[in-house]
């Protein structure tokens, strides 16, 4: 049985709350992203096999742009409520 953690999430000091918890959980991510490639040979990140196949590097500048358009949708356009 894999045993599971409890995560606390707190807001990031200086933002809105729901930005920080938000924020927070974005770093939580990335931090495992970089444990699991800590140590990884950066051709084994370059490399893609088979016809049409995408390497890790291409999936982890994918995610870190969807993360980028999500932040900015939800902060400049109104994805979030106003503050009082």
């Amino acid at each position: 049985m894999t045993e599971r953690r409890n995560l606390i999430v707190s807001p990031l000091p200086d933002c809105e709350p729901e930005i920080g918890r938000l924020l927070w959980m974005l770093e939580d991510c990335r931090q495992r992203t970089r444990s699991a490639l800590d140590g990884l040979n950066p051709a084994v990140v370059d490399w893609a096999g088979g016809v049409n196949s995408h390497s890790i590097g291409t999936l982890l500048y994918h995610i870190a742009a969807i993360e980028l358009d999500w932040l900015h949708t939800e902060v400049t356009q109104g994805g979030l409520p106003d503050p009082i």
